[in-house]
C-alpha cells in the first residue's frame, strides 16, 4: 500500500466521517427543536437512514481497510463508537416504527 494510495484513503474516511457526523448533528437539533415524533417522522421520511446506515458502513470498510497500515506505521487508529451508537439507535427508531405499521 503506498502513500498516495493512503493518503486518499484517509481523506475519503475524513470525508464520510464529516457528513455522517451533519446529518447527527441534524438529528440531534430536530430531536430539540421539534420533539420525538417529527423528529422520527422527519428521520425516516426524508429517507435520511438508509444514507447514514451507508455512510456508516462505507466509513468502517474503509477503517478496517486501513488499519492493518496504521499498525504497522504506528498511526493511533480514530474511535468509530461514537458512530456505532448512533447506528444502533437510528436503526431502533426505523424498527419501532415498523412494528407500529405492521399491527394496523
Amino acid at each position: 500500500m503506498t502513500k498516495e494510495y493512503y493518503e486518499r484513503k484517509k481523506q475519503e474516511l475524513e470525508t464520510l466521517r464529516l457528513r455522517a457526523g451533519k446529518l447527527q448533528l441534524e438529528y440531534i437539533r430536530l430531536g430539540k427543536c421539534e420533539g420525538k415524533k417529527e423528529q422520527h417522522d422527519w428521520w425516516i421520511n426524508k429517507g435520511n437512514l438508509r444514507k447514514y446506515v451507508n455512510l456508516l458502513h462505507t466509513a468502517q470498510m474503509l477503517d478496517e481497510e486501513l488499519a492493518p497500515y496504521e499498525i504497522s506505521n504506528g498511526i493511533r487508529k480514530i474511535n468509530l463508537q461514537e458512530h456505532r451508537k448512533w447506528h444502533y439507535l437510528t436503526f431502533l427508531v426505523e424498527t419501532r416504527k415498523r412494528l407500529r405499521l405492521n399491527r394496523k
